[in-house]
């Protein structure tokens, strides 16, 4: 009651009984044919990359925060950390959707950063597709090329003016926050 059964009755009445029966397959190569036609779910892509750096962590949570009530898909990641080899950045940054990096000074001298913010400028050199959103989250003076790509400024705002920026630069709606419990403390704020 198998296919292979099925298809060995087949093969029997197409060739007249002349091959009744497949011969005997070693279970290496089976099992290396089995894998060859074996469908693979596709890894979820995840609609941000979150890259950051350890000093700016609690930006890191508040952000990941707003942005998975909005209904993104946040893979945060610290690129100053070592990297297992269970969990490489690139791989994640590339199925992402958009980037979004917190730019600081602390990030502006990481040379992880400056790697990946250089690979995600290449995968979108004009900017037209808008894969790159730099929010600054420091006091840092920024230059070219990370100024070239218009970052929204959280720095100086507060909640609520934070949220409704990244929200625009993400073109979402914002939404009040009723009944929806409360994330990580703003940065910005005493606690």
């Amino acid at each position: 009651n198998s296919l292979l059964s099925a298809f060995e009755r087949l093969t029997a009445v197409i060739t007249g009984r002349e091959i009744t029966s497949m011969p005997p397959v070693g279970e290496e190569v089976r099992l290396r044919i089995r894998d060859a036609f074996t469908r693979r779910r596709p890894a979820l892509p995840a609609d941000l990359f979150l890259s950051y750096v350890a000093e700016n962590r609690m930006w890191a949570d508040w952000i990941e925060s707003v942005l998975t009530r909005a209904g993104f898909r946040v893979v945060p990641r610290d690129v100053s950390a070592e990297r297992t080899e269970r969990e490489p950045a690139a791989l994640t940054a590339e199925t992402a959707a958009r980037t979004v990096v917190l730019l600081s000074s602390a990030y502006l001298k990481s040379q992880r950063a400056v790697d990946l913010w250089e690979r995600a400028v290449a995968e979108d050199p004009g900017g037209g597709r808008r894969q790159l959103l730099p929010l600054r989250v420091g006091d840092v003076r920024l230059s070219a090329p990370y100024i070239d790509r218009n970052p929204v400024d959280l720095f100086r705002l507060d909640e609520v003016h934070a949220t409704t920026a990244l929200m625009r630069a993400l073109d979402r709606p914002v939404q009040p926050a009723d009944g929806v419990s409360p994330g990580p403390r703003f940065p910005g704020t005493v606690p």
